[in-house]
């Protein structure tokens, strides 16, 4: 082989290491499976998911029209108040799109409840979070959203407190 040659293969295989390293490093965290149990101890510890209620399949049927086959549910008891967290895990794939579309359908259809009376309420939902994450899915509604979702993201990280 002619030095042009052996060149082009170090180059390839340095390329190819290169991406390799490169996709590891974007999955870490991501893509490992953290225990709901976990997610939910590292959630209550957060700012104002104390003031929540954890809810039971029902209450997240009748808020979602689904219940993911894992996540954790916050709410309030109180009907004049739309904080709420949820934290579902979709191993298999095939509910994301459906748990997007149900917080978008939940976020409007609380925003038509809320918009001429509650305008707090309705500001709240106007900044309500969603977000995927490898398995996860994350939704938050409260003035305290981001801290709930910067905590969300440290669990995943493996670098919760």
């Amino acid at each position: 082989m002619n030095r042009k040659k052996i060149l082009t293969i170090a180059q390839i295989a340095i390329l190819a290491g290169i991406l390799i390293f490169v996709i590891l490093i974007m999955r870490q965290g991501i893509s490992r499976e953290v225990p709901m149990d976990q997610i939910a101890q590292a959630m209550e510890k957060q700012p104002g998911v104390d003031e929540l209620l954890r809810k039971d399949d029902l209450l997240t049927y009748s808020s979602f029209g689904m219940v993911p086959d894992s996540y954790i549910y916050y709410k309030s008891d109180d009907i004049m108040d739309v904080r709420e967290l949820l934290i579902a895990r979709d191993a298999d794939g095939d509910q994301m799109d459906q748990l997007q579309a149900a917080a978008s359908e939940r976020v409007a259809e609380q925003s038509d409840n809320f918009e001429n009376y509650g305008t707090n309420q309705f500001d709240l939902l106007q900044h309500a979070l969603t977000m995927q994450r490898g398995d996860y899915f994350f939704y938050a509604v409260g003035d305290e959203a981001e801290q709930w979702q910067d905590a969300f993201l440290k669990v995943l990280a493996g670098r919760s407190e």
